[in-house]
């Protein structure tokens, strides 16, 4: 199954005959779709990267991107606007323009940089994907006035999907505020001060029956990540030792109290014969007051 880049708003036939011939020399396969239609793509997974033509379009950028990133599956996918005038960008990563007219050899060059960026993707999934943390990635949503309101899901390993019964697709690009509404206040609180403070911050939770350490670490001016490990059975554990521990205690005070009532003469020795214990009716019978250097 080859691999493909998505070109989105309806380029034009002179931009398309060059951007299939291209793609095709590089054994990627090309879907056109319109800018409405990369919302219902259905081949998100198998996407590396897209190209989005504005050369027949007004409008910024910086917005075209930020719509893309909006969208369900399309977060960190890489983009390259085809434009007549070069884009800055400043808050969103994985994006890059092509200033028109479209040469075959640039755009050849930034396909191969496609298929780097889905190399480490795939790299920093493996990574991710770790066999008991829970990972989660959010991106602050501030106010008009720099605030921050909420926090955006932006990316979890499949753990956290797990925890939280979703699929990639139904949980990138919420907010805390609509997945966790019962916690969102908290969640949103602690990371505005991890990154404010730029210090992380370990905490103990817990989901359902679960119950986890967390740690929530800054990884720019407005990401944090949230690594968790489930230590349910951990806890359940050190819970059943105190209660073991306490219940021997118990026992051991009840039946020094029952011996020490008692007239007969109750004594207990090492292996070495040296007195370890011995009841008030023993220590009597000893003419001693105690057994310590017996």
């Amino acid at each position: 199954m080859p691999r493909f880049v998505t070109v989105v708003v309806d380029p034009p036939p002179v931009h398309l005959g060059v951007y299939k011939s291209v793609l095709e020399q590089m054994d990627i396969e090309c879907a056109c779709v319109s800018a409405q239609g990369l919302r219902e793509f259905d081949e998100k997974q198998r996407c590396i990267g897209i190209l989005y033509d504005l050369s027949a379009r007004a409008g910024g950028g910086v917005e075209a991107v930020e719509r893309i990133r909006k969208i369900p599956g399309f977060e960190r996918t890489p983009i390259v606007l085809i434009t007549d005038a070069p884009v800055e960008f400043t808050e969103f990563g994985l994006a890059d323009c092509l200033i028109l007219p479209l040469v075959p050899d640039l755009l050849r060059n930034k396909i191969r940089a496609f298929l780097e960026v889905r190399a480490r993707e795939e790299g920093y999934r493996a990574m991710v994907d770790h066999p008991t943390e829970f990972i989660f990635l959010l991106a602050a949503v501030r106010n008009a006035a720099g605030e921050i309101e909420d926090c955006r899901y932006v990316d979890a390993n499949r753990n956290g999907l797990r925890l939280l019964g979703a699929t990639r697709e139904t949980l990138l690009g919420r907010t805390v505020s609509q997945v966790l509404p019962d916690r969102a206040e908290r969640v949103i609180a602690l990371c505005s001060k991890v990154l404010q403070t730029g210090s992380p911050h370990q905490y103990e939770s817990g989901f359902g029956s679960a119950e986890f350490v967390a740690c929530v670490f800054p990884i720019g001016p407005d990401s944090v990540a949230v690594f968790s490990a489930d230590v349910t059975s951990r806890n359940h554990a050190e819970r059943e030792v105190q209660r073991l521990v306490k219940a021997l205690y118990a026992e051991k005070e009840w039946l020094f109290a029952a011996l020490n009532s008692i007239h007969d003469e109750v004594y207990f020795t090492d292996p070495q014969g040296r007195y370890t214990y011995a009841n008030p009716a023993a220590l009597r019978a000893f003419g001693h007051g105690s057994v310590q250097g017996g």
